[in-house]
């Protein structure tokens, strides 16, 4: 609540309904005089930062040390008190992924700069086999069998000659091999078989998928709690999507606290293959933990039975991460 001198007509400025004290019941805006001057700017201003950070702070605390609590708050109707879901989904995942290509680029560009005494030809032998993989789900997609065949036509012809051939029927090549077949011969034009460019793109494209990965899966993990909870009548999809954005936005904040560890250590130079193997395991041993007390505490279900459903639901999670993650990568190869 601000300081400002209240109005005395009782009429909200915003949607003219009649007040019946300092907020108007219909939206919640504050009857006070509209004459501001700038310091009573900067006041607001102040008081709506330390009021978001009050609640952000009060939401993450909450979700980390009690879990399942907070999708069972927002369900039961108590939403004024914490973050809304989507917010917090929002807020968190700009966040992590901010810091997140941050760290990646920086530990990029910190091993491009540093010089260490590793044979140039090996790492160079290593980064080219890794772009021939790439290249080669492209040509091996097009269930080329005859290797003669497929290498022949991505070297031999251009893209505009491959496709004159197609049109006058020289080549009897199906749709899903016509496309990867001019995929090919787009790559080896562009790059010009600089296989360390192809590999950096790639792996470029690829990481900064993994928003979109997480969004699609998202609502498949949401409709997977929905068929292990289906007797449960009284949780509707949207109860499981909320505690699904819960642990999401959970995840977020462990990984990024995994980060921080990480880097720490290395700042004291402690950065001991050891010491950061153990911790990175306890970290991630506490979150499969944080899931299981998710489920239990959300669902109010019993621990063997909770317990089953949670290997289940990691088993199934499996398959939609890995499913997802191969179209992201299809998807990162096809538009290279």
């Amino acid at each position: 609540m601000s300081h400002a001198k209240e109005r005395q007509e009782k009429k909200c400025l915003n949607c003219e309904a009649e007040l019946h004290g300092r907020y108007c019941h219909v939206c919640g805006q504050e009857n006070i005089e509209i004459k501001e001057n700038l310091w009573s700017l900067i006041v607001h201003f102040v008081e709506d930062i330390t009021h978001f950070d009050g609640k952000f702070y009060k939401t993450i605390k909450v979700l980390l040390l009690k879990p399942g609590f907070l999708s069972a708050e927002y369900i039961k109707g108590k939403r004024a008190t914490y973050f809304h879901p989507i917010r917090m989904y929002v807020f968190t995942s700009f966040f992590f992924f901010l810091i997140y290509f941050s760290f990646y680029q920086g530990n990029h560009n910190n091993a491009s700069s540093n010089k260490v005494s590793i044979d140039n030809s090996e790492i160079a032998k290593k980064r080219d086999s890794l772009a021939d993989s790439v290249l080669k789900d492209i040509y091996t997609s097009s269930n080329y069998t005859d290797s003669t065949k497929s290498n022949s036509r991505k070297s031999k012809y251009t893209l505009k000659e491959y496709d004159s051939l197609i049109k006058v029927g020289a080549i009897d090549d199906n749709w899903l091999e016509q496309k990867f077949i001019r995929k090919s011969i787009y790559l080896e034009d562009k790059y010009q078989n600089n296989k360390g460019q192809i590999l950096t793109d790639f792996f470029q494209k690829f990481t900064h998928s993994f928003p979109q990965v997480l969004f699609i899966t998202l609502p498949l993990i949401a409709f997977l709690l929905k068929l292990l909870y289906i007797r449960r009548r009284e949780f509707y999809f949207v109860h499981h999507a909320i505690f699904t954005i819960h642990i999401y936005c959970a995840s977020f904040i462990i990984i990024l606290l995994s980060l921080w560890i990480g880097s720490l250590l290395h700042y004291i130079h402690l950065n001991n293959g050891i010491i950061a193997g153990l911790i990175d395991f306890i970290i991630y041993a506490l979150s499969f933990i944080y899931l299981y007390k998710s489920l239990r505490n959300f669902y109010q279900q019993k621990r063997i039975k909770t317990f089953l459903k949670y290997m289940i639901l990691l088993f199934f999670s499996l398959f939609i991460y890995l499913f997802a993650f191969l179209l992201m990568f299809t998807f990162t190869v096809m538009t290279l």
